[in-house]
């Protein structure tokens, strides 16, 4: 087990340290207004739910859009926001079937959006369809997942969560504005109480 740890740490760590994920967030940092819509499928799409509610805490305007409701209506949602795609294989076929209707859509004006892809996978057939693409510089079959048979979602979908937060913690201590908000995002519970925000509610 512990050796599975590290290579969860290697693998973020590869991450975090390429150009791209410093030009990744210096490009969200400056262009915050756009908003994001995070999507993925499977536990992807719990992992994007939950990356929504930590960037809305931080006031970046924040949706997450599951692909398959997507296409009965849900792109909707989509205008020139920042959309990042999450997938271990980058080949997950509901979200290709997204993404190339999104293409076609995007090319005729309809809206505008950037794409950023994480994957696990550096032969992801979605990464050639991202505008930004980040995939560690590792062999991805030698990591196996937490369970014996290596088929539960657990280290992989735990890396793409992390370094996505990190990116929005990054983004955050970029904007000053984000700052000052947060705390008033955050009346209650421990973080208002160390915050000094909870006397807001008495």
């Amino acid at each position: 087990m512990n050796d599975k740890i590290d290579k969860l740490i290697e693998i973020f760590n590869q991450l975090i340290d390429q150009p791209i994920t410093k030009q990744i967030i210096d490009l969200i940092s400056k262009e915050i207004d756009r908003g994001i819509i995070f999507s993925g499928v499977g536990k992807n799409w719990y992992i994007s739910e939950k990356l929504c509610k930590t960037f809305i805490s931080m006031s970046i305007q924040s949706q997450a859009l599951d692909p398959i409701h997507a296409l009965h209506g849900d792109i909707g949602m989509i205008q020139n926001q920042f959309m990042i795609f999450t997938s271990k294989s980058g080949n997950t076929k509901e979200l290709i079937t997204l993404i190339d209707y999104l293409y076609k859509v995007r090319s005729i004006g309809i809206f505008s959006p950037i794409f950023i892809g994480v994957f696990l996978n550096k032969d992801a057939e979605l990464a050639s369809k991202m505008d930004y693409c980040i995939v560690p510089s590792c062999d991805m079959s030698s990591v196996r997942e937490f369970d014996s048979a290596n088929l539960v979602p657990s280290l992989s979908i735990n890396i793409i969560q992390m370094f996505l937060d990190y990116v929005g913690s990054q983004i955050f201590d970029n904007n000053s504005v984000l700052k000052e908000r947060y705390k008033w995002n955050h009346p209650a519970g421990m973080i208002g109480k160390q915050l000094d925000m909870n006397k807001n509610l008495r």
